[in-house]
């Protein structure tokens, strides 16, 4: 263990920033062992103590110790970040990367807040509430910038739904990654069951802009929809040792992010990407 920690504390300021970040953007939500034979050893599924990555040490299980195996260990930790439409909405545009717009010829304008419970577009009827829309001539768009790259899941708590079904032609729920359509559904005008949102895996990079969209159709009655956007990172971080307990690489996503090399003694000789 303290050579691990060693091993840890000799990454480059800029290297442990990076993997520091992740330490606080992301909840630890599953951890496991295998051998390079994809041979599962140890889970923390299975209620056992587990590799964990906090500050600058990674704490080792001592039942799973890589000198007993003729092969490499790979532990790898799941990370996730979750942000949900209705648990963040602030009265902050940009709180936890959440923005209120509306959607003009020239382009995604900011909304401005109502004092009460809303925000509110320069059309009388564009709004967005905590789970729900309602356009006016122009749409009305939540928008989510990416704060990190990486692979996020897009879902939706519930079904997207009329709130208002008293009439109107219905409309149209858009969604975009920048400027590319990624899906595209129709909900009727007295339709309180609504449609469910097929989940959508998209990679980002930081910066990136996924907006969720309402659009009148043709009239803007009645037009308040409820839609609850989810956006999750799903991002793995692995860290790979030999059988004499030596940190070889560490990778994201599957991708090097750092590579060890050493001496006859177990000093480091090399460390890159």
């Amino acid at each position: 263990m303290a050579q691990r920690k060693t091993l840890l504390r000799a990454l480059t300021s800029l290297s442990l920033s990076v993997l520091l970040i992740f330490t606080t953007i992301y909840n630890p939500i599953n951890v496991e062992a295998k051998l390079e034979n994809d041979t599962k050893i140890m889970s923390s599924q299975e209620g056992k103590e587990y590799t964990q990555f906090s500050s600058s040490t990674l704490v080792n299980n001592s039942t799973v110790n890589s000198s007993v195996y003729q092969d490499n260990i790979s532990y790898t930790l799941n990370y996730s970040g979750i942000y949900q439409a209705s648990k963040d909405f602030n009265v902050e545009q940009g709180y936890n990367g959440w923005y209120y717009t509306e959607k003009t010829e020239s382009g995604y304008t900011n909304m401005a807040w109502d004092g009460v419970s809303a925000w509110k577009g320069t059309g009388s009827y564009c709004y967005i509430w905590a789970n729900a829309q309602h356009s006016d001539i122009n749409d009305s768009v939540r928008k989510w910038i990416a704060p990190y790259s990486g692979t996020v899941l897009i879902t939706s708590n519930g079904n997207i739904r009329k709130s208002n079904t008293n009439g109107g032609d219905g409309v149209k729920a858009r969604l975009y990654k920048n400027s590319g359509l990624l899906w595209e559904s129709y909900i009727a005008g007295t339709d309180g069951v609504g449609v469910s949102f097929p989940p959508r895996v998209v990679e980002v990079a930081a910066g990136d802009a996924i907006y969720f969209e309402i659009n009148k159709n043709g009239d803007i009655n009645c037009d308040a929809t409820i839609w609850d956007p989810v956006i999750e990172y799903k991002t793995g971080i692995t860290y790979i040792y030999d059988n004499q307990n030596r940190l070889l690489k560490v990778l994201m996503n599957g991708n090097p992010l750092l590579r060890f090399e050493y001496d006859k003694c177990g000093n480091i000789l090399k460390r890159y990407r």
